[in-house]
């Protein structure tokens, strides 16, 4: 008799060990089968905002509605006359310096003064700092410069035989004076950018970026 009952517990127990263990190995299955479903229905989703989106192009273009144009992003400011680059948004700033008409300044963004209701431009010099300037007196350009022509010395510079504080000095310029445009150069040591410049007795020579600001 009690071999009996203990044939059946094993039984049992064996049953169940094998009901767990097929159960177990389903579970799995159906997991993992859903995860599969899941990371299809991620890449399916993008897909269809897309071809809803050129579906929506497409019924605008046949009723003969005008597409709309992406929004132009500027990249410079395009000095009209002499005008003032302040520290701030407002004329009673301190002057950065007088930038001469045609300079060109890299665009930042625009700001519009609460007080006096003036636009202005914030720009980026080439030494990082930021600054501003009326947008009455200049314009925005949707491009690059293509070319310069002239560097224009916002602070007083003396002009390197090469680009490296080390090289001998070849040249003083004053503030407000312009030198023939060359070419610009990165020491690759310092990683400092340097403008290469015609001086007024034909020589090139270097000038740190942080004193000057190039113009057409």
């Amino acid at each position: 008799m009690k071999r009996k009952v203990l044939s059946t517990v094993i039984l049992l127990t064996v049953g169940f060990g094998i009901g767990t263990v097929t159960t177990t190995s389903a579970n799995a299955e159906t997991n993992y089968v859903i995860a599969s479903v899941e990371w299809v229905l991620s890449k399916i989703s993008p897909l269809e905002q897309k071809v809803n989106q050129l579906e929506q192009r497409v019924s605008s273009l046949e009723n003969g509605e005008a597409p709309t144009a992406p929004p132009v992003q500027y990249s410079s400011v395009f000095v009209n006359k002499v005008t003032a680059v302040k520290k701030g948004a407002s004329s009673t700033y301190d002057t950065f310096f007088n930038a001469p008409q045609g300079t060109i300044l890299s665009y930042d963004s625009t700001y519009q003064n609460s007080v006096t209701g003036e636009k202005w431009y914030i720009v980026k010099l080439s030494d990082n700092r930021l600054g501003a300037i009326k947008s009455t007196d200049t314009s925005l350009q949707s491009q690059n410069p293509s070319s310069f022509s002239k560097v224009v010395f916002t602070k007083n510079a003396i002009i390197k035989r090469g680009a490296a504080a080390s090289y001998e000095t070849i040249y003083t310029a004053s503030t407000g004076e312009s030198l023939v445009y060359s070419s610009t150069y990165v020491n690759s040591t310092t990683g400092e950018k340097w403008y290469i410049v015609k001086t007024p007795n034909g020589k090139f020579g270097a000038v740190l970026s942080s004193f000057a600001e190039v113009i057409k």
